[in-house]
């Protein structure tokens, strides 16, 4: 399959969605539809890793062969970097390394302590939501990193909304218990779904910045899987500054 884009314009690294906060300590961001990505997993791929390092000043830049799991890694000292692991969220403390997420359609949260300055990414479709892999992710920072839930920051990616969610086989697909946020026509709230995750860990409202814009109604700004089908993803990154 043709690549899109040539390493020209691999090199802008400017065109990223509007996230109306952010954080002196930390740089995150979603690269969009309109700035050309090399499909994961190729040679392109690769280099436009190294130029995306190069452009931020980076140390490490970290990304997971993502398979919809509750698969988690710790990024530190002892974590090797030359090979790509599976799972779907990554923490570290790191400065200067990147944690990348590819999505379209799912949900893509950023996670932050100010306190112990440690940072997280994770992809959430709803397999990963089903398995709680939020929850997951926080219980390993608090075990490993000493977190505190009431002092993090939790910022949503776009991501799919209920009226393009439908799951006709939601029966076999979701336990009962989540039924609730499903609507008469079998589509499911997955960004309420996602917050209320959020919300039961003990995440203060007030520090989860939710996102209303869908993937699937935006087709200028962003891959919706659900839409077309598409092999391309968008990425989104997350890294703490010296």
């Amino acid at each position: 399959m043709a690549l899109m884009g040539d390493l020209v314009q691999l090199s802008n690294f400017n065109n990223l969605y509007p996230y109306p906060i952010q954080i002196p300590k930390i740089s995150y961001g979603s690269f969009l539809k309109s700035q050309p990505l090399p499909l994961i997993k190729t040679e392109t791929f690769q280099e436009w890793v190294q130029h995306f390092k190069k452009n931020f000043s980076l140390n490490r830049v970290i990304y997971l062969n993502q398979t919809h799991s509750d698969h988690i890694y710790l990024v530190n000292q002892l974590f090797n970097s030359s090979q790509v692991l599976e799972g779907d969220a990554l923490i570290t403390q790191e400065k200067k390394c990147a944690l990348l997420a590819f999505h379209a359609d799912c949900q893509v949260c950023f996670v932050y302590d100010p306190k112990t300055e440690a940072i997280g990414i994770v992809h959430a479709g709803f397999r990963g939501q089903i398995q709680k892999i939020y929850s997951k992710m926080i219980h390993r920072m608090q075990r490993e990193m000493g977190v505190n839930v009431k002092d993090l920051m939790v910022f949503f990616s776009p991501s799919l909304c209920q009226k393009h969610a439908e799951f006709i086989h939601y029966e076999k697909e979701f336990p009962p218990k989540l039924w609730i946020y499903k609507d008469h026509l079998h589509r499911f709230d997955l960004k309420k779904m996602g917050l209320d995750e959020w919300i039961d860990l003990g995440v203060k409202k007030s520090n989860i910045f939710t996102n209303s814009d869908c993937t699937y109604e935006n087709v200028e700004l962003f891959y919706s899987y659900r839409q077309d089908k598409t092999p391309f993803r968008h990425v989104s990154y997350v890294f703490l500054n010296e």
